[in-house]
């Protein structure tokens, strides 16, 4: 194999490899190298063997082992952004006190910035982002440090304000926009609106995005304060765009997110009711690839199939469905053609209703197929990690 000649001028390790603990274990391994024989016919000699230490690796190699480690681990859905993409990045640290130094000044480990309430489950409607104001200038701090570090690579940003405007602290953040390649956003996007509408023309990287809404306040249809209808086009410029997620009740809070029209390829709906699953489809149906949908389990009105048109989905060739009762109720699956549908994955399948309504399911779907008898059909449970995509084009 080649030498590798990757520039590491920005990874600074004069203090690690000159330390002490460093130092000895190079003499040790000097006094440990073995004398073999060589064993290829036809020649002789010796060759030397010394003992292989993992914090003697090639510089090169340590950095391209960092690279790897640092690329986003897609997965399609994705459930659980708070440990996205960083699992095996955070393996390196604990190997030895060599590798975490150099880590530490490697500009990919500060690629993936998390601000924000950890926990939004455990917070109340009331509650306000858990920062006071003497933390506030040293959350700024961390954040401009980490993209500062991060030397310029591509950003995969988390942001959860919840219940909240987008603070001060994370100013930094939405400043470099432009870098974001994967954005997981979790906020009340009618409070945060401005906030978002600032990101506008900016988004020129984003190439898959997480958009949960979080409302402040539960709007009530007796409620006379019928909140104003907000139409979200940030991300209606992001020319790479082509993996969505949505989840939160957006139709009742009057919010409609707009995307680039037949752009989208990988597009996750949760909590959405009919009518506004086929408004997003109805402006993708020349590229969407994958399909999951969650119906509204806060009730999915039975008609609302009637006022959707016939939509034909050309090139979807997987279907998910959880909460397959609901989805099957709704009446949605009488108006959509799947004719490229190649695997239809039906999650939570519980009780002598789901089954019913599963086997109906399988049904509708096979008779919209072009290749029916080549279907597969799998029943499977919610996990806590949903299999990896390996086929998602972010390249």
């Amino acid at each position: 194999m080649a030498p590798l000649t990757r520039d590491l001028s920005n990874v600074d390790i004069t203090m690690d490899v000159y330390s002490q603990s460093v130092s000895s274990s190079l003499t040790a391994a000097s006094a440990q190298t073995r004398v073999l024989p060589c064993t290829r016919t036809g020649h002789s000699g010796l060759a030397l063997a010394p003992p292989c230490h993992i914090d003697r690796l090639p510089h090169e190699l340590l950095d391209m082992i960092i690279t790897f480690a640092s690329q986003p681990e897609f997965k399609w859905p994705v459930d659980d952004f708070y440990i996205y993409g960083m699992n095996t990045l955070h393996v390196i640290p604990n190997v030895c006190r060599t590798w975490r130094a150099i880590l530490l000044r490697h500009p990919s480990f500060y690629q993936h910035i998390a601000v924000g309430t950890s926990d939004p489950e455990a917070k109340e409607p009331t509650e306000t982002l858990p920062l006071s104001e003497d933390e506030q200038p040293l959350a700024r701090k961390w954040v401009e440090e980490h993209i500062q570090r991060s030397a310029g690579k591509p950003l995969h940003a988390i942001l959860q304000p919840i219940f909240v405007g987008f603070p001060p602290y994370m100013e930094p953040l939405l400043a470099v926009s432009d870098r974001w390649q994967t954005a997981a956003i979790e906020c009340d996007v009618r409070i945060c609106a401005d906030d978002l509408a600032a990101l506008g023309g900016r988004l020129g990287q984003l190439r898959h995005l997480s958009l949960t809404h979080w409302p402040a306040h539960e709007y009530d249809a007796l409620d006379r304060d019928e909140p104003i209808r907000l139409r979200l086009t940030v991300f209606k410029d992001a020319p790479m765009l082509t993996v969505v997620e949505l989840c939160g009740r957006f139709a009742p809070h009057r919010i409609t997110p707009v995307f680039p029209e037949n752009q989208l390829q990988y597009l996750s709906c949760s909590d959405t009711q009919t009518v506004d699953l086929f408004k997003l489809l109805s402006t993708q149906t020349q590229s969407l690839r994958q399909l999951r949908w969650t119906s509204n389990v806060y009730g999915t009105g039975y008609d609302e199939a009637d006022l959707c048109v016939d939509t034909t989905l050309p090139h979807l060739t997987k279907l998910v469905l959880d909460d397959v009762y609901e989805a099957f109720s709704s009446g949605a699956l009488d108006k959509l053609y799947l004719p490229a549908l190649q695997e239809l994955v039906l999650y939570s399948v519980v009780g002598s209703k789901a089954f019913a309504a599963a086997a109906q399911v399988v049904e509708i779907v096979k008779g919209r197929a072009a290749a029916p008898d080549t279907l597969v059909v799998r029943y499977l449970e919610r996990q806590k990690e949903w299999p990896p995509l390996s086929d998602i084009p972010l390249q």
